[in-house]
């Protein structure tokens, strides 16, 4: 009772870092997620890219879909997108496909974003990408085709370094 008291307390960072180390080791704390997820709301726009990625991820690795934290995501997510890097792009929308959360508007506004920027991801957050949006049934053809054409290039560049 004591240590959520005091979970006011923590900045946004802390908040993410938390409920990442919890979600890294898969210690389930439902009490606590739940309170990282009410004192995170008012601190939203306090939290970094990389905050929201990982507290995205966190929740879905520990299978915990918390609607109001994940659309305050979203919503934050989708207005500072080209702030995200790759990796992150990537956790996010992996979150969400994780937890079966449709949210037309992130992935709409991941897809524009990834699409001229495929170029610099790496090959782990290309997969992470296509799997989740696969998973989510979402249908953007010019992020697939550049999604397809980064893929042939990386498995040519990687083909022609083995001779």
């Amino acid at each position: 009772a004591a240590a959520k008291a005091r979970i006011s307390e923590l900045s946004a960072l802390s908040l993410s870092r938390t409920a990442w180390a919890f979600a890294t080791v898969l210690l389930e704390a439902d009490t606590l997620l739940e309170a990282i997820a009410a004192e995170s709301l008012p601190k939203m726009d306090a939290f970094t890219s990389q905050n929201k990625s990982l507290t995205a991820w966190s929740f879905a690795r520990l299978a915990m879909c918390d609607e109001p934290l994940l659309a305050a995501i979203s919503s934050a997510s989708i207005a500072k997108l080209h702030t995200f890097k790759s990796q992150e792009m990537a956790n996010t929308v992996w979150a969400f496909a994780k937890l079966f959360v449709h949210d037309e508007p992130l992935r709409q506004a991941i897809a524009e974003q990834a699409i001229g920027t495929l170029r610099d991801w790496s090959a782990q957050s290309l997969a992470a990408t296509a799997s989740a949006m696969a998973k989510l049934a979402f249908l953007h053809a010019p992020l697939w085709d550049a999604i397809s054409s980064e893929a042939v290039r990386t498995i040519s560049s990687m083909q022609s370094q083995s001779f």
